[in-house]
């Protein structure tokens, strides 16, 4: 028996780098992959510089996709630097 699935898109977010400044001891700038997934399938993926450009892209696909009826918290999965580092 086949069961007819709605396809389920998501956001997923990964802090994959962090640029420090040889100027301003601590502070740094994050790099970012930002996925569109269905099914945990990844279908386009963007390699963005800061939290502003992060946003940019994330709004973008929201505004842009059909997620579905899910709310933002179920949309959008983010994956801290120190996970990412952890997995490795």
């Amino acid at each position: 028996m086949f069961i007819n699935k709605k396809p389920m898109k998501r956001i997923l977010i990964k802090e994959i780098d962090r640029l420090y400044s040889k100027i301003h001891k601590g502070r740094f700038v994050s790099e970012y992959i930002v996925y569109l997934t269905e099914n945990d399938v990844k279908l386009k993926a963007f390699n963005v510089v800061g939290e502003k450009s992060k946003d940019h892209y994330v709004l973008a696909m929201l505004l842009t996709n059909d997620f579905g009826g899910l709310t933002e918290d179920e949309i959008i999965q983010e994956v801290a630097f120190e996970e990412v580092i952890k997995n490795q």
